[in-house]
């Protein structure tokens, strides 16, 4: 309703400013010579037409079908940027529990002491210090 009275204070505005160019061209300019300028009165009132009762309800309801639509998509949004932001968090949680699984794999995938045979020598080796050596080796 607010934009519908400023559109029609605007067009008053206008009309006033081309009332005042056209009797701006209509004046002529005499040097020397004073020349009385007649004042126009116009009733910007009767120039605009009326605007029915069911026009101005359906632009107003219009404006509430915008608003509601924008509110509508902006909850949507904020859903969407919700679930984005838990999904982010979620994959955050899992990197960082198989990173801890990766350290957690690479110092004990073998126990310490953990012996074994190589089966191309058929060499016994144990797992000492995060490395197979020969059980020979082992002292």
């Amino acid at each position: 309703m607010k934009d519908f009275l400023k559109d029609i204070e605007d067009r008053r505005r206008r009309q006033k400013e081309e009332a005042a160019r056209v009797l701006a061209s209509l004046t002529p300019i005499v040097e020397e010579e004073e020349v009385e300028e007649p004042e126009i009165e116009v009733d910007f009132h009767q120039e605009l037409p009326e605007v029915p009762a069911e026009e101005i309800e359906n632009y107003s309801g219009q404006n509430k079908q915008f608003e509601e639509t924008i509110t509508s998509l902006q909850t949507a949004l904020q859903e969407k940027d919700f679930k984005i932001q838990k999904l982010e968090d979620e994959l955050k949680l899992a990197q960082e529990k198989i990173q801890q699984l990766e350290e957690k794999a690479g110092t004990e995938r073998y126990p310490e002491g953990a012996t074994a045979t190589n089966s191309s020598t058929n060499e016994k080796v144990v797992y000492k210090n995060g490395k197979w050596v020969p059980l020979d080796e082992e002292n």
